[in-house]
């Protein structure tokens, strides 16, 4: 897992997004971000780009449940040097909840149990190359992300405040796709 060989890619991509309400239950967030990355087994460099607009909007919120329906209209592109642009978009559509659990921390806060729910389908289909004879394609994602946090309040490692800390786990319908990543924030947030 932390061998170098098993990273294809670096990018550094810092960007601007906004937090628009839009009613007291309904939040859009437009986002871009660009900069460039870089790729290990070609050894090129290449412009970065990606933005959208995600929306969440809350069905019912309460100190010991809430769940939102979230959305996302997104699209990314790159040009890596001397070769033609490459891009594409994407549409997402799930849901999040959150549950109080009966168990409090040292100063009494209750945890909760956040989890997710997403599906996210691809205009075009997405290329991996997992090596330079085998190409892997996918057309669309699934997201489940299970996590503990503690509702409106921060987590709080260190001296980072995190939404929650939990795992998702990522896959393709076609099961050429799976990822398990650490989960840190909701998928209304960046």
């Amino acid at each position: 897992f932390l061998e170098f060989d098993n990273y294809g890619t670096l990018s550094f991509t810092p960007g601007v997004e906004v937090e628009i309400p839009v009613t007291s239950r309904w939040y859009l967030r437009p986002y871009a971000h660009a900069g460039f990355g870089y790729e290990n087994t070609s050894g090129e460099w290449a412009r970065v780009w990606y933005g959208g607009l995600k929306s969440r909007y809350t069905v019912e919120q309460r100190e010991d449940f809430s769940w939102n329906v979230l959305g996302e209209l997104a699209f990314a592109g790159y040009r890596p040097q001397y070769k033609e642009r490459g891009q594409y978009g994407q549409v997402m559509a799930g849901f999040e909840f959150s549950h109080r659990l009966d168990a409090a921390d040292a100063s009494g806060s209750p945890w909760h149990l956040d989890w997710h729910l997403t599906y996210s389908w691809m205009f075009d289909k997405l290329n991996f190359h997992v090596t330079p004879e085998e190409v892997v394609s996918v057309r669309d994602q699934w997201e489940l992300g299970l996590a503990l946090g503690k509702g409106r309040k921060k987590v709080k490692i260190m001296f980072f405040d995190l939404e929650h800390v939990g795992l998702s786990f990522r896959f393709s319908s076609n099961g050429n796709y799976q990822a398990i990543t650490l989960n840190l924030r909701s998928p209304f947030t960046l």
